[in-house]
């Protein structure tokens, strides 16, 4: 069996060594890594790549979709596996057995961010399905398929497709979700299913809709929006900034106590 990893990588190569470090240090198995790079200084890491192409031509989920079909054409077997995790996710503890363990019983496991005003749909910061399975679905990360989230709003984001399609073949999936607290952030550096952590926003502003609704809701703050807006995007880019540097230590998955 193959492991076939997908990832996009955005403007800052700065996730390419933890990302492939951690990678190396959890994944016993043979694995090939397929890449899209923009504006990716990737010349120290380029032949830890089975495929890479420099492009800015597609939106995130048509990129993977994309890398799907490459991973496929490369795959020996139906078995083989297909790994969706975003340029600033990775393991942090030895993830192949578990994960084996899980695809006897469903077919896909992907986490889902519940936190994120109740999102239901598998979130591609970390997928793990077969190739057989994204074969015979059609698997597509587009945003279309929707849902009611716990705003009472319908909305559709990316992964919403692949939701879809899972509801529409009746197949079963294993979600994994957040299992540290918010205390520093309700939606990034967040830890799932103690398995994987997603930094999450690595490439650009950590604001996320959450912070936005915030603001809104809180009265005082929404009384000056921008500057409300502005103190929170330097905060959360200090945090980022902060956590970053333990990334790039050896000995991230023993400071995970940072997180807590």
């Amino acid at each position: 069996m193959m492991i076939h990893i997908l990832t996009v990588h955005w403007k800052t190569d700065f996730w390419l060594a933890p990302q492939i470090r951690y990678l190396k240090k959890y994944t016993h198995n043979q694995f090939k890594l397929y890449s899209y790079f923009t504006d990716v200084n990737k010349d120290n890491f380029q032949n830890e790549f089975f495929f890479y192409s420099d492009t800015d031509d597609d939106d995130h989920a048509r990129k993977l979709n994309k890398l799907a079909d490459i991973a496929i054409s490369h795959a020996t077997s139906d078995h083989d596996l297909l790994v969706f995790i975003d340029s600033d996710a990775f393991r942090i503890i030895d993830w192949e057995h578990f994960i084996n363990e899980k695809l006897k019983e469903f077919e896909l496991i992907a986490i889902r961010r519940d936190e994120n005003f109740g999102d239901v749909q598998p979130h591609p910061c970390f997928c793990v399905t077969t190739v057989g399975l994204w074969k015979r679905i059609r698997g597509d990360w587009g945003k279309g398929y929707s849902w009611i989230n716990l705003s009472g709003n319908r909305v559709t984001d990316v992964g919403g497709n692949l939701l879809g399609k899972l509801r529409e073949f009746q197949i079963p999936w294993h979600p994994l979700t957040r299992s540290h607290t918010t205390r520093l952030h309700p939606l990034w550096f967040g830890i799932y299913g103690n398995l994987i952590y997603h930094h999450g926003a690595g490439s650009r502003d950590a604001v996320s809709r959450l912070d936005v609704q915030s603001i809104k809701r809180n009265p005082v703050l929404n009384e000056d929006f921008d500057t409300s807006f502005n103190q929170i995007r330097e905060r959360n880019n200090h945090l980022s900034k902060t956590i970053m540097e333990l990334v790039n230590k050896d000995d991230f998955p023993d400071n995970l106590k940072f997180l807590d």
